[in-house]
């Protein structure tokens, strides 16, 4: 059997693959649900991963770091392919809100994870 961190790392490149190649049409995700600060099912997304993984590895905070380093990919990306605003959520404060979906998402699965629900 897999132990979940090598499900975490499964599902992180699925998912990863899904957005690098376009595999799925992302336009859904673009939807505007708040303008200040801008908020988009992409930070939707966010938050319901991080939270499948908090609450698959409670205790491995490293998981964090990987949604940071996805967010200096994507800046990275996005300067390379001139598509930054499309791969930074529209700029660095979109990131920002990101990586913060992502700890959000991550500590409210964790929870969920400690308590056994």
């Amino acid at each position: 059997m897999l132990r979940t961190d090598k499900i975490n790392i499964i599902i992180a490149i699925i998912v990863g693959l899904v957005i690098v190649f376009d595999i799925i049409p992302t336009d859904k995700l673009d939807v505007i649900l708040i303008d200040n600060p801008r908020f988009t099912n992409w930070q939707i997304s966010h938050f319901v991963l991080f939270a499948l993984f908090g609450y698959l590895s409670p205790n491995q905070h490293y998981i964090l770091l990987f949604g940071v380093a996805w967010e200096v990919f994507e800046y990275l990306y996005g300067r390379f392919t001139d598509k930054i605003l499309y791969w930074t959520s529209n700029g660095v404060s979109g990131q920002l809100t990101d990586i913060a979906m992502n700890t959000l998402g991550f500590y409210v699965g964790r929870y969920y994870a400690l308590m056994k629900l």
